[in-house]
């Protein structure tokens, strides 16, 4: 709850697994990790919400640095499988990004998942086709009001939808 921003980020019905041995200044943890409920509100508006989230990844640290490496990393938003890799480092009062995220799938079926889940039940019935892409990345600097840069790609080709009940 950052109320400066004003910003609100909740995980509800949440496990986090990890196995790994803390000593030294380097570590890599072999992490497992769901949330049941993924909300993000910004002034008083529900970006996100009914989003379920699961990750599973070689987390590597090294606490000298403060740089966190995704090494490999997956990430399923509801039910869409992606790859993640990449970095992260907090060296002082900043954070620096260097992520990048794809869609393993590339089917236009797997790209309606990041639809939220109480709707999903309007997709079992109808027919989809087509080829989809989802990727994108989160790099640089996050200090102040400098923030870093955020490319997202969400493509379609020969796509279509149809419910069963519909003309």
């Amino acid at each position: 709850d950052d109320r400066e921003m004003p910003m609100k980020v909740r995980l509800k019905n949440t496990n986090l697994k990890s196995t790994g041995e803390v000593a030294g200044t380097l570590t890599t943890f072999d992490m497992k990790s769901e949330a049941g409920e993924f909300i993000f509100e910004y002034d008083s508006v529900q970006y996100i919400s009914n989003t379920k989230l699961k990750a599973e990844t070689l987390l590597k640290v090294d606490y000298d640095k403060m740089n966190f490496a995704f090494d490999p990393g997956k990430l399923w938003i509801n039910n869409l499988p992606l790859e993640v890799n990449g970095s992260f480092a907090m060296p002082s009062d900043s954070m620096f990004f260097d992520l990048n995220f794809k869609s393993e799938k590339s089917d236009f079926a797997t790209i309606l998942a990041l639809v939220p889940a109480d709707y999903q039940k309007y997709l079992e019935k109808a027919t989809i086709n087509g080829a989809a892409e989802f990727k994108g990345s989160v790099k640089g600097l996050f200090y102040n009001e400098v923030y870093p840069a955020i490319d997202v790609l969400l493509s379609a080709s020969n796509a279509s939808f149809k419910y069963q009940d519909l003309p």
